[in-house]
């Protein structure tokens, strides 16, 4: 949910031009996944969460937690959360921001 939440706040700021510039391959892209991510969030898990029993949910809840620690390892999640964090804050600009150039 955190990578979807911060794809639907932002604008992309090309490294050479404002945000209201030519749709760019990387805006495309973006904006594929952005409507990709929102596809599955509201459409696919919600049609799964509604066929799925209550104790499959926490099965498979416990299933994630403890291939997270097991494998990936602990804080690695977090620390991935972090970087999208310090990227977003060094590449995206929110939408109450202005765009260098909008001026």
């Amino acid at each position: 949910m955190h990578f979807q939440q911060t794809m639907s706040q932002v604008h992309y700021r090309p490294m050479s031009r404002c945000c209201q510039c030519k749709i760019t391959k990387e805006h495309w892209y973006a904006r594929l996944l952005r409507d990709h991510i929102e596809k599955e969030n509201n459409v696919l898990f919600v049609m799964s969460e509604r066929q799925l029993p209550p104790e499959e949910h926490t099965r498979l809840l416990e299933g994630f937690e403890r291939i997270e620690q097991e494998r990936i390892g602990p804080g690695v999640h977090e620390r991935y959360h972090a970087m999208l964090d310090r990227l977003r804050d060094e590449y995206l600009v929110t939408s109450e921001e202005e765009c260098i150039g909008d001026k």
